[in-house]
Formats: structure tokens, C-alpha cells, sequence
């Protein structure tokens, strides 16, 4: 009940389970991120499963589909991304999350210690977007998720190359 099942491409230059054990080491963690569960499945073209993801977002396009896909299970984080409320808000000039200066600030603060405790154990996200914020509107808690380019010190692996979702490099 509380997990989400995540999908994605696979691809050598996005591991999400990468760094999943170290980070996993850290006090409060839970705190700051929703990160995968240890088991990873592999879904192929010709599963069954497969065919029923392809036809349920069809309408998206995703550029996930052609290959192979990692499916993994991730600690609840929230019901929405970040990108999906400043949509919301944008459409309806309401929001559930966003009412006052202290929202945004509140939001902020979170953000940047989840930063801060990253950085603090040598850990680089490289793929902080709003689609890998989630919003936990309930509690008004905010979490990063996919560490799919993140490096660690001394940066031996992503962090010389171009890494990341093109419109936010």
C-alpha cells in the first residue's frame, strides 16, 4: 500500500539501484528521498505486462518502449511531482499545496537539505527536476526520487560526461 511500481528504460548510463544500498546507510533518509526497493524485474517486448504498459500510456509517447524496461518498486513519496502541481496551479490558479510565502519557503528548505545531506555524504543527484520531486500534499513533505546519474566522490563515472534529462542540463 505504501509503494509505487516505477518503470524505466534501461540503459548503461542510468542506474538508479547504483549508490541504493549506500544511501540506504544513512539515518533519515527517508526523510529527504523515496528510493527503490532491492528487487529489480525485467520486462521484455514480448511480456504480457509489457504490451499492457505500451497500450495503457500510449497517448504519452514515451521514448521508454523498444527495448527492455526495469520495474522496480519505490517507497511512497506522494501522489504527484512537482511538475503536476505547478500545472494544476497553472490551470486551476489554485493549488492544494501552494497557498502562501511559507509554502514556497517550507518547500525550499526541504529541497536544499536534501541537498545538503547528499552533498554532506559525497553523493551528486545530476537529475534534480520537477518530475523527480514528489509532493506528499497530506503532510506537505517533499522528496527527491530517481537516482538513476547520480555520482559519488571522487566522481570517477557520470560526472565528466553530459548526464541527465536534456532540457535541465
Amino acid at each position: 500500500p505504501n509503494m509505487l511500481l516505477k518503470i524505466t528504460k534501461v540503459s548503461k548510463r542510468h542506474d538508479e539501484c547504483k549508490y541504493i544500498e549506500e544511501i540506504r546507510k544513512f539515518p533519515d533518509y527517508e526523510k529527504y528521498y523515496a528510493i527503490p526497493e532491492n528487487k529489480c524485474f525485467l520486462l521484455r517486448p514480448h511480456d504480457r505486462f509489457y504490451e499492457y504498459l505500451e497500450k495503457l500510456v500510449e497517448m504519452e509517447k514515451l521514448p521508454i518502449f523498444g527495448g527492455d524496461l526495469h520495474a522496480f518498486f519505490v517507497n511512497y513519496a506522494g501522489k504527484e511531482d512537482l511538475q503536476d502541481s505547478i500545472a494544476y496551479l497553472n490551470d486551476n490558479h489554485f493549488s492544494p499545496i501552494w497557498h502562501n510565502y511559507s509554502d514556497i519557503m517550507n518547500f525550499t528548505t526541504q529541497i536544499i537539505n536534501a541537498i545538503r545531506f547528499l552533498h554532506d555524504r559525497k553523493i551528486c543527484h545530476l537529475d534534480i527536476k520537477p518530475e523527480n520531486i514528489m509532493i506528499n500534499d497530506e503532510k506537505k513533505q517533499f522528496r527527491l526520487i530517481d537516482f538513476g546519474f547520480s555520482s559519488k566522490e571522487p566522481f570517477n563515472d557520470y560526472v565528466f560526461d553530459l548526464r541527465g534529462t536534456p532540457g535541465y542540463f
